[in-house]
């Protein structure tokens, strides 16, 4: 499981978990702000606990994480001569830029570890989604659902993803970590399928009979128990 080691570089390649994922809810997203006139991580949110099914098309951040910001425009302009676009940040708060419009090349940005994105929409809602106070397994996560795509196979007991290198695509498996067996197996009707962890260890998933209305909220890793997935070097 989890071991320390070298960190890798700016710019090099990043061969951990980071499956595509389509929905742009999914995803953040670096956007210029007309307010701010700056760039701004964002996010798409879809607020089910409105009542209305309010859908916003980018939130921006409150802070503007101006390092982080810089780091991945770095990688954006010196590969695809363009500013902006989609990144990922794993539960290790390690940023990843996919670059490239054949095959996609994911490349890692940097690790931050005081990396905490928190948004205000209008005044009316914030969205923290390193609070987890009051949840329990198979509660309705209140937050957006922005997180790196894992699969969990109910029959083998075990959590994994796949690593794509070349011509061979690779499946990563680990015993299911007993701080997620209860909430996965809510969340998934026993059947398995696709969960989301963001950069606080949170992980959430889409309802077996709900897929497009809230994510269930399945428990949190703790990555000093070691039963999760090795920091990607």
């Amino acid at each position: 499981m989890y071991q320390e080691k070298m960190m890798p570089s700016k710019g090099q390649i990043f061969t951990g978990p980071r499956e595509p994922v389509i929905p742009r809810e999914r995803k953040y997203h670096l956007r210029k702000s007309r307010e701010h006139d700056e760039y701004r991580p964002t996010i798409v949110y879809v607020d089910h606990q409105s009542g209305r099914l309010d859908e916003y098309e980018a939130v921006y951040t409150e802070d503007p994480w101006t390092q982080v910001v810089n780091d991945i425009n770095d990688i954006a302009r010196d590969h695809t001569g363009a500013t902006g676009g989609t990144f990922y940040v794993n539960e290790y708060k390690q940023v990843i830029k996919p670059v490239g419009t054949g095959p996609i090349v994911d490349l890692f940005v940097g690790e931050y570890p005081g990396l905490h994105f928190q948004f205000d929409i209008l005044g009316t809602r914030k969205i923290n989604n390193a609070d987890v106070s009051g949840l329990q397994a198979g509660d309705d996560w209140p937050h957006h659902k922005v997180g790196i795509r894992y699969h969990f196979s109910a029959a083998r007991r075990q959590v994994f993803y796949r690593s794509e290198e070349g011509n061979v695509i690779r499946r990563v498996a680990i015993s299911v970590p007993a701080s997620l067996e209860k909430g996965l197996y809510l969340g998934k009707d026993g059947s398995g399928g696709q969960f989301y962890v963001n950069e606080h260890g949170h992980a959430f998933a889409p309802r077996v009979n709900d897929p497009t209305g809230p994510d269930v909220y399945v428990g949190s890793i703790d990555l000093q128990a070691q039963d999760w997935f090795d920091k990607t070097v």
